[in-house]
């Protein structure tokens, strides 16, 4: 794909004589990674069929080669994420610390969100917002299956989220909309897509992004801006004008120290605003990225306003009498009720009063004329030790199980959890020796 003329200019301007270095990587191979969910799995003892690298700015990322991780009964498991290498080290050098209140305001498909959630190890909250419902959607998915339960999910405008809540998270990333200059080696439609008002466009809806983010950022917290473009209009002119009209930021000196051996991976050179990071395909193993922390002044930090929604009494019963039935262990926290779904609010219930969520804390199932039926989340949030029925699915089953099959099984009526080598892919009922399939129908292969 012929790049676009005045894209060419601009780099050669950003990198004077290294724009050759940069042109001649488009020969490259393009570099695949996946990334632990340590929630589930903290070693790559596994995944050694996938043929793994580390990624050395990322301790739980590995680039996999001749594979298709994305494709294996593991992926439903939530085992791990695909991420592209470069977009691993936002969330690496923020520094989540648990129990910190963290808002993932551009948030689909969930790369970071989900990088987050496994700093914040349960503690704290997640809060990962998509303003287009589609997108939401996927986000949605992808907590679901990594397992995440101290979350919410909201498709909203940063306006609205920012009006409601106010300066309460101790972190809110910002991985804006911008041109994708820095995916133009692997993705040929980011090249079709680009054109000379772009760059301006992007620094407009940035702007506007960051003017609702500040109004979330506690006093003393964090605002990352992170973007996977080379356009300096959309990066460090984009910080440093909001530096200009906000003047109780000031960009965060980054610590970083990933090297390999002698060679630095991670480049902070032709760079017009100290502090600031920029990542370039022909000097690391990774597409392009730009990473920005801005620093809250210190003030009086605002807390949050508490809001439990109740939750019928009845159907708590109906829950629990099920609980007892089917798992070891019992649930805790306080039940929330939104319509005939039962939910466990997470530790910081925020009020979500006119906000639109697609997922708030742990849904446990729902409840229709008397008899509970649990969620595909609740399988996925829970160690299979939970479950006291476990179906235990070789790798053949478990890929008819994710197409929506029956199985054949020895457990006894009711309800099981399908696992392959103790990891829960989701959900059966057995009847009569036969297991009818609870995988959700959007999700089968």
């Amino acid at each position: 794909m012929k790049l676009p003329e005045n894209f060419i200019v601009n780099m050669k301007n950003l990198l004077g004589k290294e724009f050759d270095n940069y042109l001649s990587s488009f020969q490259d191979e393009n570099f695949t990674g996946l990334r632990l969910n340590t929630l589930k799995l903290n070693n790559v003892d596994k995944l050694k069929a996938f043929n793994l690298s580390p990624v050395f700015w990322c301790n739980t990322g590995y680039y996999y080669k001749d594979s298709t991780p994305g494709k294996h009964p593991y992926h439903n498991a939530g085992l791990y994420y695909i991420q592209e290498p470069s977009a691993m080290s936002v969330v690496e050098l923020a520094d989540v610390k648990q129990n910190e209140l963290v808002l993932d305001l551009c948030a689909s498909p969930g790369g970071k969100s989900t990088q987050i959630a496994c700093k914040l190890n349960g503690t704290g909250l997640l809060v990962s917002n998509e303003i287009v419902p589609n997108r939401a959607k996927v986000l949605s998915e992808n907590i679901e299956r990594m397992g995440i339960s101290q979350s919410i999910v909201t498709n909203e405008t940063p306006q609205k989220l920012a009006s409601t809540w106010g300066e309460i998270f101790d972190k809110v990333f910002v991985d804006a909309p911008c041109s994708g200059e820095g995916m133009f080696r692997k993705d040929n439609d980011a090249i079709v897509e680009w054109n000379d008002g772009i760059n301006r466009m992007c620094h407009l809806r940035q702007m506007e992004i960051l003017e609702s983010a500040d109004k979330l950022v506690a006093p003393g917290g964090s605002l990352i801006y992170s973007t996977c473009t080379f356009s300096p209009l959309e990066n460090e002119k984009t910080v440093d004008e909001f530096l200009k009209s906000h003047r109780n930021y000031h960009v965060a000196k980054i610590n970083h120290s990933f090297n390999s051996g002698n060679k630095n991976y991670i480049d902070s050179s032709n760079n017009e605003l100290n502090n600031t990071i920029r990542i370039f395909p022909h000097h690391v193993a990774g597409e392009g990225h730009f990473i920005a922390i801005l620093k809250k002044d210190d003030d009086n930090k605002i807390e949050p306003k508490y809001t439990y929604y109740k939750a019928n009494n009845k159907i708590v019963q109906i829950f629990e009498k099920w609980q007892k039935n089917n798992l070891n262990t019992t649930l805790c926290g306080k039940y929330v009720q939104f319509g005939d779904n039962l939910y466990i609010a997470p530790n910081v219930a925020l009020d979500i009063t006119n906000i639109k969520v697609l997922r708030y804390g742990l849904h446990l199932g729902d409840v229709t004329k008397g008899v509970f039926t649990p969620s595909h989340t609740l399988a996925l949030a829970m160690k299979t030790s939970d479950f006291k029925n476990v179906h235990n699915a070789d790798f053949n089953q478990s890929i008819s199980y994710l197409k929506g099959n029956t199985l054949q099984t020895d457990l006894p009526n009711g309800w099981c959890v399908v696992a392959l080598d103790g990891f829960a892919l989701g959900l059966g009922k057995v009847t009569n020796g036969v297991l009818k399939n609870h995988y959700p129908k959007g999700l089968r292969i």
